[in-house]
């Protein structure tokens, strides 16, 4: 077997990626050990990238272009450490460096899920919606959303050209709460989430806990950080 298809995710997921209604990308996308092959298999998604590099401790690793619809993977020696890397996609005469959203851990806990779907939340709005959010040396924006009917949602806005293949999100369980955490999103970005409904049917939707929107005849939503004013019972 070539190396092209040893790096392939199993058939079944790679068919509901490119139909861009996998429910957890995460389980093939970014960093994987592959058991078969013994090595950490990193791979992304980006059907606009011409070329997309790993830069890992100061070396820059071309990733091989495993499937025309534009799914990139590269494969490297085993470590007892788990290794950190960023990536570089290339369009054009331009590049963009990033951390790989595909590599943090879910950003909204299990009790948090639990109060959610039981209506005992009693701030709800700290964990849905889009919150400025740093991980280790990382900061982003955490995305989080109840859409318990969808096949697929993504979050899509200026800074993935609102292509809803790039940035799809992540369903806990059967909670129906998607999240996604974006690296490098920040305060004054612009987005929406993009639903694909069951019967196919694909549409862009208002976050319903956003703390800031645009202005008519605008009508997307605003990462904000909130306000500190302070409510009194006048």
């Amino acid at each position: 077997m070539n190396r092209r298809h040893e790096l392939l995710p199993p058939a079944d997921s790679i068919n509901r990626l490119f139909e861009a209604n996998h429910s957890d990308p995460h389980s093939i996308l970014g960093m994987h050990f592959d058991e078969k092959l013994k090595s950490i298999v990193i791979r992304t998604y980006d059907v606009e990238a011409e070329e997309v590099y790993a830069l890992v401790d100061n070396k820059k690793v071309k990733l091989e272009k495993i499937h025309d619809a534009g799914l990139f993977a590269a494969k490297f020696p085993r470590r007892k450490k788990h290794f950190s890397y960023k990536l570089e996609k290339v369009f054009g005469d331009k590049n963009f460096v990033t951390e790989d959203p595909y590599c943090f851990m879910p950003g909204i806990g299990e009790q948090d899920v639990y109060y959610f779907n039981s209506g005992e939340h009693q701030r709800v709005y700290e964990i849905m919606g889009a919150h400025v959010k740093t991980y280790g040396d990382v900061t982003g924006v955490l995305f989080t959303v109840w859409a318990p009917n969808a096949d697929r949602v993504s979050v899509v806005g200026d800074f993935n050209n609102w292509n809803g293949t790039r940035h799809m999100m992540r369903l806990m369980g059967g909670s129906g709460i998607w999240e996604l955490f974006i690296p490098r999103m920040s305060e004054g970005d612009v987005y929406k989430f993009e639903i694909r409904a069951q019967n196919g049917d694909v549409f862009c939707k208002l976050d319903p806990y956003a703390l800031k929107t645009e202005k008519r005849p605008n009508n997307a939503a605003i990462v904000a950080k909130g306000t500190d004013f302070d409510w009194s019972d006048n």
